[in-house]
Formats: C-alpha cells, structure tokens, sequence
C-alpha cells in the first residue's frame, strides 16, 4: 500500500489453485487499510491463465486501466483498477494525445457500466 497515493497494488505473477480466495483476501485487507483505488497488475509475460484472473477481477469490480510497459522486472503488465472510495477525483484528468482521451473514455465508460 502506497500511504502518500492512499492506493493499492496486487501484483499477479501467476494463478494459485486459491487464487480467488487469495485475491479476495488480500482486496479485504486493503479495504480495512482505506485505500482509494486498488491496482491489479497481471504479468503479460509469466501468468499462463491471464483471462481466468481478468474475470476474476472483473467480477469483483475492477476494469481495464491500461497496459505498464517494462515493469517490474522488465516484464509488460495488463493493470485493472477498482476504485473504492469516493474521494477519486476523475474529473480533473488532463489527456495529451487523441490516444489518451480515447483510452480514458472507454475506461470512464467501463467504470460506469460497472
């Protein structure tokens, strides 16, 4: 957990055969910590059951954030977000590039539909 973000990240390497509960474990205790946005980052390049633990995910509330090119380890990562506290400020998000905006706008549509 990030104190200064007030944000948390669970790094998915691999799946577990208690991957769902350890997921919801680990979710549960960033919750009693407060957290504003938990971060699920699953390695694109070690997890061998990547869309098992995106629907996982997506059934417990996340969406799609983005993609982290060379990260921990050099290795690339899908990253989901939950936002769990109304203190996210959203609005205030400023784009560079038509990419970006684009990106934006389908995860600020996915969060809604959520």
């Amino acid at each position: 957990m990030s104190e200064y973000t007030q944000t948390g990240t669970l790094v998915i390497n691999d799946i577990c055969d208690d991957f769902t509960r350890a997921i919801r474990h680990v979710m549960h205790t960033l919750c009693r910590k407060h957290v504003n946005m938990i971060y699920a980052d699953i390695n694109l390049m070690r997890c061998g059951r990547i869309d098992g633990a995106v629907e996982l995910l997506k059934e417990e509330g996340f969406v799609f954030s983005g993609i982290i090119f060379f990260g921990r380890g050099n290795c690339d990562y899908l990253r989901l977000q939950m936002i769990v506290s109304d203190n996210v400020e959203t609005e205030q998000i400023v784009c560079h590039s038509d990419f970006c905006s684009g990106l934006l706008h389908e995860i600020n549509e996915e969060i809604a539909s959520s």
